[in-house]
C-alpha cells in the first residue's frame, strides 16, 4: 500500500520530526532547522493556495 502525502502534509511531518529532535532551542543548529521548517511551510502553503487557484480557474 502506498500512502501519499501532499507538501502541506510533508511539511507538518517534518516539522514534527524536527521537534522531536531533543536539539538545544539556542544552539545554531536548531535554529537553522527551524528556519528551514518554517521556509518549507510558508512554501507548502503557498503551492496549496496556487493549486486551489488553478483547480478554480480550470473548472
Amino acid at each position: 500500500m502506498v500512502i501519499t502525502m501532499t507538501v502541506t502534509e510533508k511539511a507538518a511531518y517534518l516539522k514534527g520530526v524536527v521537534s522531536m529532535l531533543k536539539l538545544e532551542e539556542s544552539s545554531d543548529e536548531a535554529k537553522v532547522l527551524n528556519v528551514l521548517v518554517d521556509t518549507i511551510d510558508e512554501m507548502a502553503q503557498s503551492i496549496a493556495e496556487l493549486e486551489e487557484q488553478l483547480d478554480l480557474t480550470n473548472e
